[in-house]
């Protein structure tokens, strides 16, 4: 997890809190539904916290500067196209799918899910739907003069995935990193496709005055 400032007590405690263990999880469904014992207000926080607050955690370098990046480039564009709320709720239930689905699959697993790709997965899914043959603007910073080019959004796609993949991440020296969630990962693209509607709206051509 990628984390200034903080000790490794409060490291394992911020993990604790926002990382989506899946067991412990629908251990806290249980206590809800009253198939297990335990305080009902503290398996609700058990709930709702990690199911949203998982996307604030990341694995490594590469995992944070992909999805850091990804975001306003793919995402930035649809949010000016419909406003920053519909695309806050696309955004939400795109992320809110992808937990689900891998919650769905985990068969109760220890193994966290944190990061905020399926989510990013799909803005750029409705970012491509949208915008098919459209060229994305890339800022590299090299030291204090950035360097600008354009290329392919699926060309930016495809090497946002690849950037989260260990064996990327060790060629390119840039620390650790975890392989993508690849359920999280295909339901959140799948989340964009679906909900394409919240980031669609037809652009009004102007009347003319008679």
């Amino acid at each position: 997890m990628v984390a200034l400032g903080l000790d490794a007590r409060e490291l394992d405690r911020l993990h604790e809190l926002l990382a989506l263990e899946p067991r412990e999880w629908w251990h806290a469904f249980d206590v809800l539904r009253g198939r297990a014992g335990g305080d009902r207000t503290a398996a609700l926080r058990e709930l709702l916290v990690p199911l949203f607050g998982h996307r604030l955690l990341h694995c490594g370098v590469v995992h944070v500067l992909a999805n850091a990046v990804a975001l306003p480039l793919f995402g930035g564009r649809l949010e000016a196209r419909v406003g920053s709320l519909r695309f806050l709720a696309f955004h939400e239930l795109a992320g809110l799918v992808a937990a689900l689905v891998l919650l769905a699959l985990s068969g109760g697993g220890r193994t966290p899910l944190v990061g905020a790709s399926g989510a990013v997965a799909a803005s750029i899914v409705a970012y491509l739907l949208l915008y098919a043959r459209a060229r994305v603007l890339v800022v590299v910073p090299v030291v204090v003069f950035p360097l600008f080019f354009q290329l392919r959004a699926f060309v930016g796609a495809a090497a946002w995935a690849l950037l989260q993949l260990r064996p990327v991440a060790r060629l390119l020296d840039l620390g650790p990193a975890v392989p993508l969630a690849w359920p999280a990962l295909a339901a959140g693209a799948g989340a964009g496709a679906g909900l394409l509607p919240l980031v669609w709206r037809p652009r009004r051509g102007r009347r003319r005055r008679t």
